[in-house]
């Protein structure tokens, strides 16, 4: 995810994406939550996107649904679709 090329950054996200479960969706979805807050902006949206996917398939519970979607509305706004 830290790679210049785009290309190689959305392939990276898409395979992070599709290989996440229930197991290890909790770190992951840390992980990019982390990843967003420097800013992407390329990647912003189709990050925003997957995160709340990855959270609402894989929520351990309410509460930590709920600060996910928190933390995306607080770390990228204006990239948050309703």
């Amino acid at each position: 995810m830290k790679e210049k090329d785009i290309s190689i950054r959305k392939r990276a996200l898409d395979t992070i994406f599709y290989l996440c479960n229930q197991e290890v969706a909790p770190e992951v979805v840390n992980e990019l939550l982390d990843h967003l807050q420097e800013n992407d902006y390329e990647m912003m949206e189709l990050m925003v996107l997957k995160i709340a996917i990855l959270a609402e398939k894989f929520a351990i519970n309410l509460s930590w649904y709920i600060d996910v979607i928190i933390k995306l509305i607080e770390f990228a706004g204006d990239y948050v679709d309703e």
